[in-house]
């Protein structure tokens, strides 16, 4: 859902149908708002566009601090899952035949982005609760392969359909997968062991571990108990507990450093970006990068829990790679050598190593470094910050844009090496810990 919604506005803006609709008669006139001069249009991009992407951010912050955190912990990460997918196919059918005016066009995808951020915060929180430790890096790291190769094969649809209303729907199809398939998952043995009792953990947990679970269950149960004699976790306990405290800035901290790492400002807006680049063929263009994106991702996934990777390795290899990625991008624009060509190839890399890393290890992190009772909140929290500091990168993107694009280059260069110096100080390794033992990494707990 996410992979394919974060492509679909950046690819219809160049729909003819699309700015028919949306643009011609409303932001400008028929060649104001055509391919060949879209690019031109400044009220059409920070208004119309950049509000396109930032409502699905603000519905996804919505859903991850006011309804998806309750759901989650009540009824459990199953149904949080499943409603969150059925509120995206619902979104997006209406986007798409629904939408009359500009404002029903924008309410709709905050709808649709409040169905993607309620699945968005269950999911992760799901797979570390039922993965193995050795294998928890690689099983979360999929969340983020799926969204790549998602964003990667409906953007080479996108790059074929011209109809905006079809490609509007295409976030739906996954969310419809979602809604039904994860009823033919077990629930989190985590969940079910605080709601139902052990022997009802102890079959769900057997179902995904090979032979005796008893002393995985046992180790449950004993952080489960201690758990329950704890009050409810208040935000007043976050910040005076020194060890939560640390890691929830480093949850919070480690969702924004993704979005302010740039990628969504080129997937957001890339056929205005792309064309203002110099480049002939954005679609295309912006289909390389997308696949670009899943070789990295996918080199990310296989070394996550191996001897030679790991979280904080990863994350500081894609930093550096990311970094001088686009200090040579902005350096080619400053000093114009290399051409339309050496911008791409640093595209190119650039996406890849984020996907490497800041794409991958967000998602899964945070969900490993919080104890039982501290991950509803925690993760509320964190989740929350992303998708405001995504909304906030959606709105900027633009302004940098046409404020001056090689600007914009350095100010995410800026971010970048921010991001490597933050996870030098604050990043502990998790690979192959049980959960735990996590937050010990971080200092006392009591």
């Amino acid at each position: 859902m996410l992979g394919v919604d974060n492509n679909v506005i950046g690819v219809v803006q160049g729909y003819q149908s699309f700015t028919d609709k949306w643009c011609v008669g409303v932001y400008g006139d028929e060649v104001s708002c055509d391919g060949d001069h879209i690019d031109q249009n400044k009220k059409w991009i920070t208004q119309f566009l950049m509000l396109s992407n930032v409502m699905i951010a603000v519905g996804a912050a919505l859903a991850a601090m006011l309804v998806a955190p309750i759901v989650a912990s009540k009824l459990g990460r199953r149904p949080c899952m499943s409603i969150g997918g059925g509120l995206a196919i619902i979104g997006s059918v209406l986007t798409s035949y629904a939408s009359s005016t500009v404002v029903v066009f924008l309410v709709w995808r905050v709808f649709t982005g409040f169905g993607v951020g309620t699945c968005c915060y269950a999911l992760p929180m799901y797979v570390s609760e039922i993965a193995p430790p050795q294998f928890r890096g690689n099983m979360g790291g999929m969340y983020q392969w799926v969204l790549v190769c998602g964003g990667a094969l409906f953007g080479t649809l996108l790059a074929r359909v011209t109809d905006w209303q079809v490609a509007c729907l295409f976030p739906g199809i996954p969310g419809a997968f979602v809604c039904c398939a994860v009823w033919l998952l077990p629930e989190s043995p985590r969940f079910i062991l605080q709601q139902r009792g052990r022997e009802a953990a102890r079959v769900v947990l057997q179902r995904v571990r090979s032979g005796d679970v008893s002393a995985e269950l046992d180790a449950m149960a004993a952080v489960i108990e201690a758990e329950a004699k704890l009050p409810e976790l208040m935000l007043r306990d976050i910040v005076s507990n020194p060890s939560l405290r640390k890691r929830c800035f480093v949850g919070v901290w480690m969702n924004a450093a993704q979005q302010l790492s740039g990628v969504n400002c080129f997937l957001g807006f890339g056929g205005v970006l792309f064309s203002k680049l110099g480049m002939s063929n954005p679609d295309t263009f912006n289909m390389l990068f997308n696949w670009s994106g899943l070789v990295g991702v996918s080199l990310g996934l296989i070394l996550l829990d191996a001897s030679c990777g790991g979280r904080r390795r990863q994350l500081l290899i894609a930093s550096v790679l990311m970094f001088f990625a686009l200090s040579t991008q902005a350096a080619a624009l400053t000093f114009g050598f290399g051409g339309v060509s050496i911008q791409q190839v640093g595209l190119l890399i650039y996406v890849a190593a984020f996907q490497f890393g800041w794409g991958l290890i967000p998602w899964l992190y945070p969900s490993e470094i919080f104890s039982m009772n501290e991950r509803t909140k925690c993760l509320s929290i964190a989740v929350t910050f992303q998708y405001a500091v995504n909304a906030f990168v959606a709105w900027l993107s633009p302004i940098l844009i046409y404020w001056n694009i090689t600007g914009m280059v350095y100010v995410f260069v800026g971010f970048n090496l921010l991001n490597f110096l933050w996870v030098c100080v604050f990043v502990k390794e998790t690979k192959g810990l049980p959960l735990e033992d996590v937050p010990a990494l971080f200092g006392d707990n009591k």
